[in-house]
């Protein structure tokens, strides 16, 4: 059997399983997804990457995004979400903080405190750890 005859019978069993797809983008913590996708929809998969975090803003949009997550998705339905790691986020924060804290020993004013990589990054305020400071100082004594 040939590489190319290979190609020729999945090329014909694919054309058969051919599925179609539909992409919204919305705010899916605050609209009734039911009012604006068409009548009756309902997934058999449903995705969200890298924001369902921001969901869980108040108990209300976290009610909200789990809401239309469920009345969308058919029985046996797929979700698949990508969230951060809170952990690492503290993590990498502290590792940014404790490199600010050294780098601006010798400046009086606070900068933003960021770390990332070329495809992300996260910045804080760095009178957002203001507590941190005090804790680890009555710690030190």
């Amino acid at each position: 059997m040939s590489l190319l005859s290979i190609y020729l019978k999945n090329l014909s069993r694919n054309k058969r399983s051919v599925f179609t797809a539909d992409f919204f983008v919305a705010d899916c913590s605050e609209v009734i997804l039911q009012q604006v996708f068409p009548r009756n929809a309902s997934y058999d998969l449903v995705s969200c990457q890298f924001a369902l975090h921001y969901a869980f803003e108040s108990i209300n949009q976290a009610r909200r995004i789990l809401s239309n997550i469920s009345s969308l998705l058919r029985e046996n339905g797929v979700f698949i979400a990508t969230i951060p790691n809170a952990y690492e986020i503290v993590r990498r924060s502290n590792e940014a903080l404790n490199i600010h804290a050294q780098n601006s020993a010798s400046q009086s004013h606070a900068e933003d405190i960021r770390f990332g990589n070329p495809v992300y990054s996260v910045t804080f305020p760095a009178t957002s750890f203001s507590v941190r400071k005090q804790e680890t100082k009555q710690m030190m004594r």
